[in-house]
């Protein structure tokens, strides 16, 4: 499983059930399990409005593809350590 960030169109989405957004998303990619732990980061537009969000999660790399043709992904990034140089 590849630990990864997903950009999601929020007009797709009701962003406070995180169950539904789940089941959504496993229809183009079965193996996706969201990270629970991890808050729906919401991204705004100049004006202020809700655009996307972005959620982590968990995928089969052999279903990154199917996960980020998705209508409803924007983008589909990986999600690797973060540490400071030195």
């Amino acid at each position: 499983m590849q630990s990864v960030l997903v950009e999601l169109k929020s007009n797709h989405f009701n962003t406070t059930d995180l169950a539904l957004i789940e089941k959504q998303l496993q229809e183009n990619a079965s193996s996706f399990k969201i990270d629970i732990d991890y808050p729906l980061v919401p991204m705004h537009n100049d004006a202020n409005d809700l655009q996307t969000f972005l959620i982590r999660g968990e995928v089969n790399e052999t279903q990154l593809i199917q996960l980020k043709t998705s209508d409803k992904v924007l983008g589909v990034f990986n999600d690797g350590p973060i540490a400071p140089f030195g």
